[in-house]
């Protein structure tokens, strides 16, 4: 008899309250840390990355990691679709034109696709859908599994409100496998999604890494930012698994299944 899947709740109310206030705490942190923090980041090869915002938010909220990819020297875009009220087919069409113009653009470079929330399912779904245009996905706070789970996120009653046409599980079924290679970043601190709902299965393509952040605060953290520019600088075809022991001091988490061994 097959077993039941466990049930995934909300997103602890202590974490849900003081999420904003822990997004202040990570931005002073990366404002600080700045000029030192990301000295030893691997050299950019200048390739675009498209920056996907999350549920109701703009692209004002993602102006600041824009403008810190740009001058690590990479070629951030913005999506340019407004507020991001949820995947109507008017928007999803319009994400999907946006990718195209961004990989023309860039002399038919692949994309790195980048997406807070909401904005990682989205970048998943392009990803699937268009391989050849796509170098790698990361996404931040992104609950896949919000849609066989609604109760996971705490919006997940106005997401259906605002989108009463949308199905989800059947728009995002996570079990989609795609081709180009994706890290899942999250954190147990997340306030506004479950972190279990946002983790991905693990193949030779995929990662979970674990972070200290807020939600909101994962498109500033400074755990976030490392790992970003890590994963941005993987040659393209010759992508690995993240190695949390070339940063020794970040605290940054890996699956115990996925950690990096001593040779014995």
């Amino acid at each position: 008899m097959a077993r039941k899947k466990k049930k995934i709740g909300p997103p602890r109310r202590l974490h849900t309250l003081f999420d904003i206030a822990k997004a202040g705490r990570d931005a002073t942190v990366s404002t600080i840390l700045a000029p030192i923090k990301y000295l030893s980041a691997p050299k950019a090869d200048g390739h675009p990355v498209l920056l996907l915002p999350g549920f109701m938010t703009h692209d004002i909220s993602m102006t600041p990691l824009q403008t810190f990819l740009n001058a690590k020297g990479y070629n951030a875009h913005a999506w340019n679709g407004g507020i991001n009220w949820g995947p109507s087919e008017e928007r999803m069409e319009h994400i999907k034109t946006r990718l195209k113009e961004v990989y023309e653009e860039n002399g038919q470079q692949k994309v790195s696709l980048v997406g807070w929330s909401l904005g990682g399912i989205y970048a998943r779904e392009l990803a699937r859908e268009f391989p050849d245009m796509v170098r790698d996905v990361v996404s931040l706070g992104s609950p896949f599994e919000a849609v066989n789970h609604p109760e996971s996120t705490v919006v997940g009653k106005l997401f259906s409100y605002i989108n009463p046409d949308v199905e989800p599980a059947i728009s995002f079924d996570p079990s989609l496998p795609i081709k180009p290679p994706m890290t899942s970043i999250y954190t147990q601190e997340d306030g506004v999604a479950h972190w279990q709902a946002c983790l991905l299965k693990e193949n030779k393509k995929t990662e979970n890494i674990e972070v200290k952040s807020s939600h909101i605060g994962l498109i500033v953290c400074p755990q976030v930012l490392t790992v970003l520019l890590d994963r941005l600088a993987q040659p393209e075809g010759k992508w690995k698994k993240f190695n949390s022991k070339n940063y020794l001091l970040s605290r940054i988490k890996l699956p115990k299944k996925q950690a990096h061994r001593k040779k014995p």
